[in-house]
């Protein structure tokens, strides 16, 4: 995963993002020596979306599978505010 400082970011702008780009499929941008932010092209984060898409459909499909679900909307309310 290619890196680029802060620094780089603000001398190179958008064109060093793309240069980083070209060879990865994601770029650090990394302050004061810390990884602080990701930059990846838009296809890459559609990709990751869609990958969460299909887990969330695995998990919601095991808990059906398992019986565990219900369809009490009160008791389902409850939970949701017990958890704040």
């Amino acid at each position: 995963m290619e890196r680029l400082t802060g620094q780089d970011l603000k001398t190179r702008g958008v064109t060093g993002i793309s240069n980083a780009l070209q060879n990865h499929d994601e770029c650090i941008i990394t302050i004061h020596g810390k990884a602080t932010f990701v930059v990846m092209p838009v296809k890459q984060l559609e990709y990751y979306r869609e990958r969460d898409l299909e887990l969330a459909s695995i998990e919601v499909n095991r808990d059906i599978e398992n019986g565990d679900y219900h369809t009490d909307t009160e008791k389902h309310l409850r939970e949701l505010l017990n958890d704040v």
